[in-house]
């Protein structure tokens, strides 16, 4: 039976949860898990620990419960609620969950730098355009980013499961349309602004991998180009670098694609070359044949002739020879 609850915090390789019966309860621990989360697993998935257990014996538990069973109901409320998430890459990966009227509602980080950059920032309600615009801001005053054109913002997004997939993924590339325009009205298109739709399984499987969906979905084609990279490389790495590595990469690619297609075209015109040669030969060939076969016709009309002249000639001698012979 599936249950759900808040995690709370982690012991290295195990997590404590309060669920919605107020109970502590202590389960593996799960790549994709962050604390503040809520998560659903399963009754034999806990683990029985008497010091978890004891937790909730004392008045200090009590008041945490009554705290944390309201997170528990806004965490699940906001994940119900949840339209689609946006993931924005500098080299601070942040998750954001917004509704259908492109608000925000929960901010999450995936590395140090995040959290640090969403610290003392008031996220929750603004539309979507106003908390990413307010994350590039602090973003750039803090030297995360430089207003050059070598510098990346990479906004990922990807629906909700149970969005209405063929109707929503349209509306949700206007969202990004919409970040991408105003991104380059704010910095005058001083910083290079790239947006990518993703399949909620791609998502799944970032989650997964503790990594946003943009440093997966470039870890996903960087393998698919061949580079000798590892996840772990991508989610430490700025986001512009894993982008030129796979540029690199593509164009090393194309340089060898170009070069193979020039081989090609290259033998193929010197085999065209060899039997062009091989016909012209075998018709320069056969026109030696002809005018010998012409030559040799005209030498035996030419001796026919010469032949006929010299009966001609006999015969008109004995002729004359026969006429003036006396009788």
């Amino acid at each position: 039976m599936k249950k759900e609850g808040v995690v709370l915090e982690f012991s290295k390789n195990k997590a404590i949860i309060i669920n919605s019966e107020n109970r502590y309860i202590m389960i593996k621990r799960k790549p994709d898990m962050l604390v503040g989360e809520v998560v659903e697993y399963e009754v034999f998935e806990e683990i029985k620990n008497k010091k978890v257990a004891g937790i909730a014996s004392t008045v200090a538990a009590i008041s945490a419960i009554i705290v944390v069973a309201f997170l528990l109901y806004n965490n699940i409320s906001i994940e119900k609620k949840t339209y689609a998430f946006i993931d924005i890459d500098i080299n601070p990966s942040i998750e954001l969950r917004i509704d259908q009227d492109n608000r925000v509602l929960k901010s999450y980080y995936f590395n140090e730098s995040a959290k640090e950059l969403l610290k003392e920032m008031e996220l929750d309600g603004l539309s979507v355009n106003e908390a990413v615009g307010l994350i590039v801001e602090k973003s750039e005053r803090e030297g995360l980013i430089q207003l050059n054109q070598e510098d990346v913002v990479y906004v990922s997004a990807a629906l909700n499961e149970d969005a209405d997939i063929k109707y929503d993924k349209e509306l949700l590339n206007v969202i990004l349309k919409n970040i991408e325009i105003n991104l380059n009205n704010l910095y005058n298109r001083k910083i290079q602004v790239k947006t990518k739709s993703v399949a909620c399984e791609l998502r799944k499987n970032a989650r997964e991998n503790n990594i946003s969906m943009g440093k997966y979905s470039l870890f996903y084609e960087a393998v698919e180009e061949g580079l000798e990279i590892t996840i772990e490389e991508v989610r430490q790495t700025p986001i512009r670098e894993t982008m030129e590595r796979i540029e690199k990469r593509k164009m090393i690619e194309e340089n060898k694609r170009i070069e193979e297609k020039q081989r090609r075209e290259e033998n193929k015109r010197t085999e065209e070359i060899k039997e062009e040669n091989k016909e012209k030969k075998d018709s320069q060939g056969k026109e030696e044949i002809q005018k010998r076969e012409e030559s040799q016709r005209k030498e035996e009309n030419r001796r026919k002739e010469e032949s006929q002249k010299r009966e001609k000639s006999q015969r008109r001698e004995e002729t004359l020879n026969f006429f003036n012979t006396p009788t």
